[in-house]
């Protein structure tokens, strides 16, 4: 059985042809129906960086799917060329693991791309697209990407501006299950640093924003309390973190704000964290007890750390991958054995058989003190016989060579020829 994929991602094609060739149900269902003929399972995985499809077929048909591919979707073979990539057996094995490893990803050691691969193998399952093949692939890859996120660190630390603010505050605090923060900004950074925050599990957020409907639609989809600017004094008296992602001309907590404010604080430490682009917090915050400060530059230096580790893990993620792909060759190459063991255990029973037969009435007829040599010989004629086959066929047979015409129909040979 041949492994095939063809796909495209964010190196090969971009956002923009990613979008124009999105998958919906009826696309996937058409794409299975063009090459139902040439390939037995298909599953297809769909995200927003990347688009693959996963075959499996009994002959190499690369070519055959590649010209229907192009024909389906009315491309040219330049543009396939330019935008997509067609893998094949261990090639496209290895992607697989690599893609659900993360060291495919826009963002090395993300976390999603495993339960989005495993989302589109399951949808694929269900719709009777998968067998044996692709089944055993999948979960093999479903196996790599969990062993990959315990075995190596490729998914710990922040490897963004947002998710490296929250991290920075986890050093600060320990953890952040008492704390309280404010985020200033719903735009997309605010967001982001926000959700950071709630999956870090802060016990209560304030998102501030000019305005203040933008902050209330924010709170629906993520847990925090949306408030108007002119609570921001009030807010910071409460608040361990506040963030800034806004995008105003003055610094919107100056140094004037925060003198009057920590004396009402008793001191007790406050994280500013500035994600903004010019700066919007007062760098001279820093100078006052228990105000600690970070701009994006301090940021930008843990991202880049973070970075270098993870791609320092590298070599012990192809680690696992060659552990697994190892396994997959040898499963793959005992299901070529499949058809042999059968042919064997039915030459086998139907020996038996014959031999029993011929042999039982002269074991019911014979004298008491004779019955149990009579049953020996007949045991060791079955075994002798048993052995003889299997011998034969196993001297410098592998069980790649089973997958030959030749190699079966001298198999069959063997057995007609002891029936």
């Amino acid at each position: 059985m041949i492994y095939c994929m063809i796909g495209m991602n964010h190196h090969s094609g971009g956002i923009d042809k990613l979008d124009s060739l999105f998958f919906t149900e009826e696309r996937k269902s058409q794409f299975v129906s063009a090459v139902e003929d040439i390939y037995s399972e298909v599953v297809v995985i769909q995200t927003c960086n990347r688009l693959e499809c996963y075959l499996v077929s009994t002959k190499d048909s690369a070519e055959e799917l590649k010209n229907r591919f192009i024909s389906l979707f009315n491309l040219t073979i330049k543009e396939f060329e330019q935008w997509f990539y067609l893998k094949k057996n261990n090639d496209c094995v290895k992607h697989l693991l690599e893609v659900v490893s993360s060291l495919d990803s826009v963002v090395i050691g993300e976390n999603q791309i495993l339960s989005q691969v495993r989302k589109a193998y399951l949808s694929a399952k269900e719709l009777g697209w998968t067998d044996k093949y692709l089944n055993r692939l999948f979960e093999l890859a479903v196996k790599v990407g969990k062993r990959v996120r315990t075995e190596t660190s490729i998914s710990r630390g922040a490897v963004s501006i947002s998710q490296a603010s929250v991290e920075l505050a986890k050093k600060v605090f320990g953890d952040l299950y008492q704390k309280k923060a404010l985020i200033l900004g719903a735009g997309e950074m605010g967001k982001l640093a926000l959700k950071h925050l709630v999956d870090a599990g802060i016990q209560k957020s304030y998102l501030m924003n000019r305005t203040l409907s933008k902050a209330e639609e924010v709170a629906q989809s993520i847990d925090t309390q949306p408030i108007s600017l002119d609570k921001l004094e009030q807010c910071i008296l409460e608040v361990d973190v506040v963030i800034s992602a806004v995008s105003v001309s003055d610094y919107i907590v100056s140094e004037e704000h925060i003198k009057g404010l920590m004396k009402k604080r008793k001191f007790e430490p406050l994280f500013f964290i500035d994600i903004s682009m010019p700066r919007t917090l007062d760098p001279k915050l820093a100078d006052h007890q228990g105000v600690y400060l970070f701009d994006i530059e301090d940021l930008k230096s843990v991202v880049h750390q973070n970075i270098e580790e993870r791609n320092a893990q590298k070599s012990s993620i192809y680690e696992i991958i060659g552990e697994e792909m190892d396994s997959l060759s040898q499963w793959k190459n005992e299901q070529s054995l499949v058809p042999l063991i059968k042919d064997i255990e039915q030459w086998k029973a139907s020996l038996v058989q014959k031999e029993v037969e011929r042999a039982i009435h002269k074991i019911l007829n014979a004298e008491d003190d004779c019955k149990e040599e009579l049953i020996k010989r007949l045991g060791n004629s079955i075994a002798a016989k048993c052995t003889h086959l299997p011998l034969k066929l196993l001297k410098g047979v592998s069980p790649q060579s089973y997958e030959s015409k030749q190699m079966q129909d001298m198999t069959k040979d063997i057995v007609s020829s002891k029936k």
